[in-house]
């Protein structure tokens, strides 16, 4: 089910000369509020999203991203802080010419945890690729493929001495998984 977003403020207009401007702002019981800004044009917006506590299981704050569109890729940088550590994003997504493709591109971390990879949607939904973590005393990978229509994904992952540097303060003597999994 959507997060029931309500929305609170929404204005904009679209120019002769093709400019867009866009303001939105809305709310959620379960995500607080939203705000959304887009400027620049139809064919390359710069789209602006704050949202201030949205949770999303790891106490997500103060989360800021900027979307912008650069022949055809979708360039995303974000940045906000968690109860694990402050986290930033620098992802391209590609969409319109062939499958959806991410890639995870260095500057993406999580509490100090640098990550990297490239995915690709295959045309049954699952994803195929590897994402790669390292830092804080973390190292490993994550594979994905496609099991038959479900997603399929092989973790290889250790942690010596890590220490994640949010609030919560979490700490990891020695640990090794190995995992696979199908989720259907």
């Amino acid at each position: 089910a959507a997060p029931s977003f309500r929305v609170t403020e929404a204005k904009g207009r679209y120019g002769a000369d093709g400019a867009v401007r866009f303001t939105a702002r809305a709310s959620s019981s379960q995500y607080g509020p939203l705000g959304v800004d887009v400027t620049g044009s139809a064919a390359n917006p710069l789209i602006r999203v704050a949202a201030p506590r949205p949770g999303v299981g790891i106490g997500l704050a103060d989360a800021t991203a900027t979307i912008r569109s650069e022949k055809g890729v979708w360039l995303i940088a974000g940045k906000g802080a968690s109860d694990y550590g402050p986290l930033t994003a620098n992802i391209a997504a590609t969409t319109g010419r062939g499958p959806l493709a991410i890639e995870v591109r260095p500057g993406t971390s999580f509490s100090g945890v640098n990550l990297t990879g490239r995915l690709v949607q295959g045309a049954a939904g699952p994803f195929a690729g590897t994402l790669f973590a390292s830092g804080s005393g973390i190292d490993g990978q994550v594979a994905l493929s496609n099991a038959g229509g479900y997603q399929h994904a092989l973790i290889d992952a250790k942690a010596a001495q890590a220490r994640l540097e949010g609030p919560v303060g979490l700490t990891i003597d020695r640990a090794f998984l190995k995992a696979d999994a199908v989720m259907t």
